[in-house]
């Protein structure tokens, strides 16, 4: 005799369930570019090397910026805040990045105040990190709402009557 049991379905808005919850910047300041002290890195993503510079994006949060002058003893120096960043390149002295859906230059010629030069809006359809459900994902997830600010990523979570699953 064989015998199984099954995980009963939460009910639409009738249980608990581990699910992703969006991260909302508010959008005042999801397109604020933000030079931080350094943070420990959680995820990094793509590295670039300029200049005795590495700079590792932490995908859709920002770029660390490590000095390797000393490549014995690299340095975490700074964090620039850079929400939805997934990508960077480097041209002389001037990064640019993806700000959500918008393309920004900035001067780091100076290393220790870097400057936003220039903004292009919207040059970007979609951006990975601001689209109303979690990718790859596939269970309950809390519903966006825009009202909170822009998502600018998802985190998993325990989640209070669920209304979206994908």
């Amino acid at each position: 005799i064989a015998t199984s049991c099954f995980r009963q379905e939460p009910q639409w808005g009738n249980d608990t369930s581990r699910g992703m919850k969006p991260i909302y910047a508010p959008k005042v300041d999801a397109f604020k570019i933000s030079v931080e002290a350094p943070r420990p890195l959680t995820e990094s993503s793509k590295i670039y090397y300029k200049d005795k510079y590495i700079f590792i994006i932490e995908q859709g949060v920002g770029v660390h910026v490590v000095d390797n002058r000393d490549s014995t003893k690299p340095q975490n120096v700074k964090f620039l805040r850079i929400f939805g960043c997934s990508d960077i390149a480097i041209r002389g002295n001037t990064m640019y990045a993806d700000n959500l859906n918008d393309l920004v230059s900035i001067d780091f010629s100076k290393i220790d105040s870097p400057v936003v030069t220039s903004r292009i809006p919207n040059l970007y359809r979609i951006n990975k990190n601001t689209k109303d459900f979690p990718e790859n994902f596939n269970g309950y997830f809390e519903c966006a709402d825009t009202s909170k600010g822009v998502i600018i990523g998802w985190k998993e979570s325990l989640l209070d009557n669920p209304q979206c699953r994908r």
